[in-house]
């Protein structure tokens, strides 16, 4: 009879199968993925503009400063700040997914 109970004890303890995500943290799941699909898209589209433009003669003129086109500059200069916002959008879901879990 001890053994039994000490199998039973033992399956008591086992980790239980995933369950199903709580409503609150799929929520915070799909918040964090719109947020980040902006700096996706924008990245794929300076890439795709950094290698479809022309070639530009000599092998360091291409990047100088100077021949730098305005959209590119701004399309770099929305990742570096979108990525900076998104650093702290993600700390604070973070926090939501911490604070979910514990209910």
């Amino acid at each position: 009879m001890k053994m039994k109970k000490s199998i039973l004890k033992k399956m008591h303890e086992m980790p239980m199968p995933m369950k199903k995500m709580h409503p609150h943290r799929k929520k915070i799941v799909f918040e964090g993925v719109m947020v980040s699909l902006p700096l996706a898209a924008t990245f794929v589209w300076y890439s795709f503009l950094i290698l479809s433009s022309t070639p530009v003669a000599g092998a360091g003129a291409r990047f100088a400063p100077s021949k730098i086109e305005t959209l590119v500059l701004f399309i770099l200069l929305f990742i570096v700040a979108y990525s900076i916002f998104l650093v702290f959008e993600i700390r604070h879901l973070k926090r939501r997914w911490d604070k979910a879990g514990k209910k």
